[in-house]
């Protein structure tokens, strides 16, 4: 999927709806995954702890945890891009800390950059459940570049 969303003309709401448009036919959208905020300084999306989410003892996957950190990184890395239409982002590495886990409701990513350069990008989100506890925290690092062809 090639993103040529202008994200610093769209709200952080428009833009956060134009993505889950573009991820439904994608792995964000099989997962369920949804943005409810796109924006330079935060991303905010979440992802209900479905059944088949699940590892085989009940709790959401940690696949699924580092599934929505991964994504709601690379839409940070990508809102922070001077044009998104001409530049690309890659994972390039990501280190996460299970704290905790979930069986059921909705898990919510917020992911914030703390770094931004020209070449890399260092973000860091943080994932909570339905009723506030931080059930992970991740820092991932983003290539910029030109890498779709």
């Amino acid at each position: 999927m090639n993103v040529n969303i202008p994200f610093h003309r769209l709200d952080k709401f428009a833009a956060a709806q134009e993505i889950n448009r573009l991820n439904v036919d994608y792995f964000p959208g099989l997962v369920g995954l949804q943005f409810v905020e796109v924006a330079p300084e935060l991303v905010i999306a979440e992802m209900a702890a479905r059944p088949n989410l699940r590892q085989p003892v009940g709790v959401l996957h940690g696949g699924a945890l580092t599934t929505l950190a991964d994504t709601a990184c690379a839409l940070s890395a990508l809102a922070n891009l001077p044009d998104p239409t001409t530049q690309h982002i890659l994972t390039t590495e990501l280190k996460i800390h299970f704290l905790g886990n979930v069986s059921e409701g909705k898990v919510r990513a917020e992911a914030r950059p703390l770094q931004v350069g020209k070449r890399l990008m260092v973000i860091e989100c943080k994932i909570y459940s339905d009723t506030g506890k931080m059930l992970c925290f991740m820092t991932c690092t983003q290539i910029v570049g030109n890498f779709i062809k």
